[in-house]
């Protein structure tokens, strides 16, 4: 009787072993499957942009982001996460650098070189926000941007929307006192074939030769561009972007800059006067609580600027361990596999 008790036991336990790795991998396989369809239908059945002259299309309800490997930083990974939970219903696709040069030699082989060449990953990274939302449309956040709230009740005025940096940045750290704000490459959103993104792909090279990366492809050259294309828009409703407010996306300065920020108030007697340095003497240079309105908040992490940032022994996560991800590798390979049936005789 004992040891029928021990063989059922050892019965028990072998069946429960194999229905659970029959369910697993049936979950795999579709999970797969589903991730196929998605890539298909999402990604490249509409891979092909045609810049719409009509009425303005849908900004597509796509996540994109990117780093330089599929290992994250783990300080990252809190951030990457509040995207997915505050978007359950959205697509999710990361990418790395591998797969934004394949993308590039594949759509834009003109400009591969050039992408090759500049200095460091921050430079390319700003390029690459460019293109996939150029190919693919969605949203594109930085990995140190938390977010705060969904960002399909942010109903923008037009389908392509740019964040700003915040009013502390653009006059005590770029000096930029006008006030027509200065764009972020930080977070962008568009729909897919925008001109406006090709306006400023194809203007690339007139900023190649600047060894810094704010100017070259960031958030300098990126609003020069966009003060060039609205004032050649401004008798148009076709392509015009949303110029977010900074408290929208962005509402916290980095405080890495606090003390540049105190002796520039402290020393420049018009400044010093000013109700922005005021606020910030008030509140010791500190960042306040974002406010309630604010859809997301950046860390001011270097995330977003490559793994060269990486120190020796920091943790890191595998973004292919998370549910649901779509991964550039995956996205390259279906267009790679569709344009091989394309040219079958």
């Amino acid at each position: 009787m004992h040891l029928f008790t021990k063989r059922g036991k050892l019965c028990l336990c072998w069946t429960v072993t194999v229905l659970v790795l029959y369910f697993w991998g049936a979950h795999y396989l579709t999970q797969k499957s589903n991730v196929d369809n998605q890539i298909k239908t999402v990604f490249i059945e509409d891979s092909q942009p045609k810049e719409k002259s009509t009425t303005l299309t849908i900004m597509p309800h796509i996540i994109h982001q990117m780093w330089s490997f599929y290992d994250i930083p783990r300080t990252a990974l809190p951030w990457v996460t509040s995207w997915r939970k505050k978007h359950p219903s959205w697509k999710y696709c990361f990418w790395n650098s591998k797969d934004v040069e394949q993308l590039i030699a594949k759509r834009w082989p003109w400009l591969l070189a050039l992408y090759k060449s500049y200095p460091d990953e921050s430079f390319r990274l700003n390029i690459a926000k460019y293109i996939i939302l150029y190919n693919f449309g969605g949203i594109f956040p930085d990995l140190d941007i938390e977010c705060r709230k969904p960002m399909d009740l942010f109903i923008p005025q037009s389908s392509c929307f740019l964040s700003q940096e915040p009013t502390v940045h653009r006059v005590l750290l770029y000096h930029w006192y006008t006030t027509s704000g200065m764009s972020s490459s930080a977070l962008m959103g568009c729909r897919p074939g925008h001109p406006f993104f090709k306006f400023v792909i194809e203007k690339l090279t007139d900023t190649a030769y600047i060894l810094n990366s704010d100017e070259s492809t960031g958030s300098i050259m990126l609003h020069k561009r966009y003060l060039k294309y609205m004032s050649e828009q401004r008798h148009s409703h076709k392509g015009l972007i949303t110029l977010a407010n900074p408290d929208t996306f962005q509402p916290s300065f980095n405080s890495g800059y606090a003390s540049l920020f105190t002796h520039s108030c402290q020393t420049n007697s018009h400044l010093n006067s000013s109700q922005l340095c005021q606020e910030l003497s008030r509140h010791h240079f500190i960042n306040l609580h974002p406010p309630p309105g604010a859809f997301t908040d950046r860390k001011w992490e270097r995330t977003s600027q490559g793994a060269r940032y990486i120190p020796e022994g920091f943790l890191t996560t595998n973004i292919q361990t998370l549910d649901n991800v779509i991964t550039g590798a995956e996205i390259i390979a279906r267009m790679n596999q569709i344009q091989k049936e394309t040219d079958r005789p």
